[in-house]
């Protein structure tokens, strides 16, 4: 947080809540004892959603200055588009790099950076690699070991949004469209 510009009374007041978090439980309109938790602040926490977000800006900034120095390189969605290296929905992400063993090490060696950083950990039984089509087989197979990743054929969608959408664009939407419809007229 001091690095992104917060001020450090702010921070005390974060790392206070962090550190001092205490819980009651309320069941059939009797409170619990006090519990306080060895660990600080748990998932589903309102606070946690806000922390998550600023050890994924530290996320971001490695990969864009990753980018930035010419260490990785994004993909780009057109031939003159700009080069897209990372994005973030909540918390999921999604990462572009090419299909070469530098920049797939060096994805791997900044994944260990953050994570020895900020103690946070990789789910890698969530998480998959989806290659271009243009991939090896010999380079998908080594590229997985280094990734320790599931390897996907397709994703069929991604935050219920059709993937690849493709020219026919009112077919990919159509199931999302359906959905938003049931969901506004109940």
């Amino acid at each position: 947080m001091k690095k992104i510009g917060f001020d450090e009374k702010w921070i005390v007041k974060i790392m206070n809540c962090i550190r001092l978090v205490k819980y009651m439980v309320k069941c059939n309109n009797i409170l619990s004892d006090i519990i306080i938790p060895e660990n600080g602040i748990r998932q589903g926490d309102p606070l946690s959603a806000y922390l998550f977000l600023f050890c994924m800006e530290v996320v971001s900034r490695m990969l864009i200055q990753a980018q930035d120095n010419n260490i990785l390189r994004g993909v780009r969605a057109s031939i003159n588009g700009p080069r897209i290296i990372h994005l973030f929905f909540a918390d999921d992400v999604l990462l572009f790099v090419r299909n070469k063993k530098s920049d797939v090490e060096m994805l791997v060696n900044m994944l260990n950076t953050f994570s020895n950083i900020l103690g946070q950990e990789i789910n890698f039984e969530k998480s998959m690699v989806l290659f271009s089509p243009n991939t090896s087989r010999a380079q998908r197979n080594n590229f997985s070991d280094i990734l320790g990743m599931m390897v996907v054929e397709n994703l069929n969608n991604y935050l219920c949004l059709p993937i690849p959408i493709g020219k026919k664009k009112t077919i990919a939407f159509k199931e999302a469209n359906n959905r938003l419809s049931c969901r506004i007229n109940s």
